[in-house]
């Protein structure tokens, strides 16, 4: 039975609370009880040379085992947990590049964080990521923020505002699970983002689906038009990569790499990139 599976079964199996509740209940003491773990999955550019991370959560229930994000972020985002953990996600992600310069002497690895729309809305967000980079003297030039496409369907003044500033400071933006969402490309262009990730659902049927296979095309031509980056996720093959990078993408990132990696094994790449 898959984890997903098992949590139903036992969530909807009680009757006082609902399976929403349950998480919920269980999520919000998660960081104090040091559930939250973060994994890191490389990306390459057209060369197969490590650029930089994605940094992952992921949520180990002392009983559960590894819970699915699909399971437990909508729950953070619908009852607000996701300030606090995704706090805890930049502050973590931060103290580990801090520690990997110390270790490497890294200078040009980049790090990616999935950033909430609440989050990037909140009236801290600001000034908290600042406080953080400070604290562990990292370059905003190093950082990338990654939303995803419904973002634009809340407050585009202020989140167009937020983006702004951050990019001015160096951070660059990227657009997560493009094509399977909201927006375009066109309205992408009324903001200051720097990446599009195609999303992997998209990218799995480029040899077996002809409309999939079009989407792809037209959003790296578009994209690489525009002066922006195209990362393909999801990644599982040569043959993947070989296409993709002869069509334009710069960026790549999937299996065929790596999985996402706890960060000891993450530093093995690290090791193998600056030696």
């Amino acid at each position: 039975m898959s984890i997903i599976a098992l949590l139903l079964t036992v969530f909807t199996s009680r009757g006082d609370y609902s399976e929403t509740d349950l998480i919920k209940r269980e999520l919000s003491n998660a960081i104090e009880k040091n559930q939250l773990e973060l994994y890191y999955q490389p990306q390459v550019d057209t060369n197969k040379k490590l650029i930089g991370f994605e940094a992952l959560l992921r949520w180990k229930h002392p009983v559960k085992g590894f819970i699915s994000p699909e399971v437990f972020i909508p729950v953070a985002e619908k009852s607000g947990l996701i300030i606090e953990i995704g706090k805890w996600v930049m502050e973590r992600t931060l103290q580990q590049m801090s520690d990997w310069d110390r270790m490497y002497n890294l200078s040009n690895l980049k790090f990616s964080i999935n950033i909430s729309p609440l989050q990037l809305m909140h009236r801290d967000f600001t000034q908290d990521t600042l406080l953080t980079l400070s604290h562990h003297k990292i370059s905003p030039e190093r950082l990338k923020f990654e939303i995803t496409e419904t973002t634009f369907i809340y407050d585009q003044k202020r989140i167009s505002s937020v983006i702004e500033h951050f990019s001015q400071l160096g951070i660059k933006w990227a657009i997560d699970d493009f094509g399977v969402g909201y927006s375009s490309l066109k309205s992408i262009s009324d903001f200051a983002i720097d990446d599009i990730k195609i999303d992997k659902s998209l990218i799995m049927h480029i040899f077996d689906n002809e409309s999939a296979a079009i989407v792809v095309h037209k959003t790296i031509e578009l994209s690489r038009e525009m002066g922006l980056n195209v990362l393909a996720e999801g990644i599982e093959s040569e043959e993947y990569f070989d296409y993709l990078r002869d069509k334009g993408c710069n960026l790549f990132q999937g299996y065929h790499f790596a999985r996402p990696l706890p960060a000891g094994e993450a530093a093995l790449w690290i090791r193998k990139a600056t030696t």
